[in-house]
């Protein structure tokens, strides 16, 4: 069937659902332990550095399960782990994390 170019052009041009816009559901505790490890994976981690239970029911009880505040939380518990030279993230270094995301860090 055939359309006029004017009506195909208003077609072509209406405005599509931006991905990057898209509202997702907060991640469950499962799904934040998950996806920390799928991170982890991603960059090459086979197992170690790894986050104890505890450590991932505090960062999702902080984050909310919002997938940004997890990155941001669980970059920071990663670098003291390094610092540290542990491989276990515990809910310690969690909350340690969480006072220096907030500024509350003593030196």
């Amino acid at each position: 069937m055939w359309q006029s170019p004017r009506r195909w052009t208003a077609t072509a041009n209406a405005p599509r659902p931006d991905p990057a816009r898209r509202r997702l559901a907060p991640l469950t505790p499962r799904e934040v332990g998950q996806y920390i490890q799928h991170r982890l994976a991603a960059c090459g981690a086979n197992g170690s550095p790894y986050f104890s239970a505890p450590a991932v029911w505090r960062i999702h009880r902080y984050s909310a399960g919002i997938p940004r505040l997890v990155n941001a939380l669980a970059d920071k518990c990663l670098l003291a782990a390094f610092v540290q030279k542990r491989d276990r993230i515990n809910y310690g270094m969690v909350g340690t994390a969480i006072r220096e995301l907030e500024g509350n860090i003593r030196v």
